[in-house]
């Protein structure tokens, strides 16, 4: 995780008020918007890609946890 953080809100868990990272900009029919998430939710990210790169589309890493709603 090289990106800067900063107070913000995390887009994948919700969580307000977190230190978040910009990871792009998102677009929608409705627009486009930064797109930010909590280090915990890069995490899961960072892995879910590296199971996808290493093992293919559709895998997880054994220790994926999605974030509780």
């Amino acid at each position: 995780m090289a990106q800067p953080l900063k107070d913000g809100d995390c887009w994948l868990c919700d969580g307000t008020g977190v230190l978040v990272m910009f990871l792009g900009p998102v677009q929608t029919d409705g627009g486009t918007a930064p797109f930010e998430a909590c280090e915990p939710c890069v995490l899961r990210l960072e892995a879910r890609v590296l199971a996808y790169n290493t093992t293919g589309p559709g895998s997880r890493p054994a220790d994926f946890r999605p974030s509780p709603r």
